[in-house]
This record gives structure tokens, C-alpha cells and sequence, in this order.
């Protein structure tokens, strides 16, 4: 199947090849008209898949919805379908089960302090209303100050 920007440089070749006019290449390739003088108005979002291959570098562990919180997080307003299909198009997947390895019981402790922050102060759940544990808590803390 040929998409519609290949369609569209097939017309231009047909035009520029046979000299034919633009009605004529487009009845031969039974292509419309009106798709040929189509111009996008889907804005760059160049930023928005930096942040989504940030995201899934530093969490490899995470699938589409998560990093679709975490990047709601970060600020942008995205629908989830679009992050899927980014996710997607980069291949973004888990590639290595077993990433970390530890030199020493130095490097273990170390690795595991750094994982314990992250799980606590960094990392949001469903379960919790996408807030992290710490969030989760002041927001307890909070409410029961209030009453």
C-alpha cells in the first residue's frame, strides 16, 4: 500500500516527467486532488518523544501507561493513544531483564539506597492516584490536619 506522500511524489514525477497537468497525473494514479494540495497541521512534537525515550531509558522497567504519567507529570498534556504510538514507533521496549550489576556489597547497598529514594519519593502508582508514596502520604497527613 502506498501512502499518501508517496502518492504524492508519484504526481509531482508524473507532472514533471510526462508534462502533465495536476488533474490529469491525479486521474491516472486515482489519487484525489485535494489530498495532493493537503498540508499537515500536526504540530512538532520532536520534545514530547525526547522526554518519552528519556523516560523509558531511566524507567526500562516502565510500559506506555506509565511513562504516559510520568510525562504528565513533567508537564505535558498528551492523549495516552499518542504516547502508545510513539512508544511504539521507537521500539522502546525492555531489552535487558537484568541491567544492574554489582561489583561489590559496597556497589549492592549503594544501588539499592539509590532504588529505595526513587520508590518513595520519585515513582507514581495507580493505586495511588499516580501520586508517589510520599506524596500519598502528605496529601494524608494533610487531610487529616483539616479535619
Amino acid at each position: 500500500m502506498v501512502t499518501p506522500v508517496g502518492k504524492r511524489k508519484a504526481v509531482v514525477h508524473l507532472m514533471e516527467a510526462h508534462q502533465v497537468s495536476q488533474r490529469r497525473a491525479c486521474d491516472v494514479l486515482q489519487f484525489d486532488r485535494s489530498s495532493m494540495r493537503y498540508l499537515s497541521c500536526r504540530g512538532d512534537d520532536a520534545e514530547l518523544r525526547d522526554t518519552i525515550k528519556w523516560v523509558s531509558r531511566e524507567r526500562r522497567r516502565f510500559g506506555c501507561r506509565r511513562i504516559h504519567v510520568m510525562i504528565a507529570r513533567e508537564g505535558f498534556e498528551v492523549n495516552h493513544k499518542k504516547v502508545r504510538c510513539i512508544y511504539r514507533e521507537e521500539k522502546l521496549r525492555d531489552e535487558c531483564l537484568n541491567k544492574t550489576w554489582f561489583g561489590t556489597l559496597g556497589d549492592a547497598r549503594q544501588t539499592l539506597e539509590e532504588w529505595q529514594e526513587d520508590y518513595n519519593w520519585h515513582r507514581p502508582y495507580s493505586a495511588l492516584g499516580n501520586l508517589t508514596p510520599m506524596e500519598f502520604l502528605q496529601r494524608r497527613i494533610m487531610d487529616k490536619m483539616a479535619t
